[in-house]
Parts: structure tokens; sequence; C-alpha cells
């Protein structure tokens, strides 16, 4: 009986504490969780072609978040590509160096 009464006396405590947190916040509510707001169409953009690899990726991310910024509904807000949904960049190495284009989602 005593081993209850302590288990019981840890469940109503965490009990007491899980409501408190809810009422201040500290544990949201999925109710209230909001999911991120994606444009309805992906936006694609390419980069210069570069001998270096990540200079090329650069290029064409960079490209991406102008373009999404420069369209209509969008803005800066949306201009992050590590929040973007499914996105894609792709690559192609030639003579002139390597040359990528990207392709994703906007979301903020």
């Amino acid at each position: 009986m005593l081993l209850w009464s302590g288990a019981r006396r840890r469940m109503q405590a965490l009990a007491v504490v899980t409501a408190v947190a809810t009422l201040i916040g500290a544990i949201p509510d999925a109710r209230t969780q909001t999911l991120p707001a994606c444009s309805a169409e992906p936006v694609s953009a390419s980069g210069e072609p570069s001998r270096i690899v990540w200079l090329a990726k650069l290029k064409s991310r960079a490209n991406w978040r102008r373009r999404v910024r420069a369209t209509t509904g969008l803005g800066p807000d949306y201009a992050d590509w590590s929040r973007a949904s499914d996105a894609v960049e792709r690559c192609i190495t030639g003579p002139a160096g390597t040359a990528c284009t990207n392709t994703a989602i906007p979301c903020r």
C-alpha cells in the first residue's frame, strides 16, 4: 500500500506540472499549432556554371531566393531554402564547369 501511494503522488505531481506548463505555454497544444504556409506552385532557378561545385550550388540557391522574393504573394518570408518543401537540387558538370538548378515549394 505504501508503494501505491508513492506512485500515486508522483502521477498527481506529473499531472499538475503538465497542467501548469500547458497554461504558461511551455508545452504547445496540438490544437494551436499551425502547419507552415507554403506556396501552391514550386519555384525553379538556375545558377551560372562554376568550376567549384559548392559555388555552383550557392549561386543557384541565391537565384532561387531572389526569384521567390520577387514573386507576387510570396516575398522574403518564403525565401528560406531550408524551409522549402519538396526541395530538389540538380547539378550537371560539363566543360564550362558545374551548373545547378534548384526547384522547391517555398514555405514560411
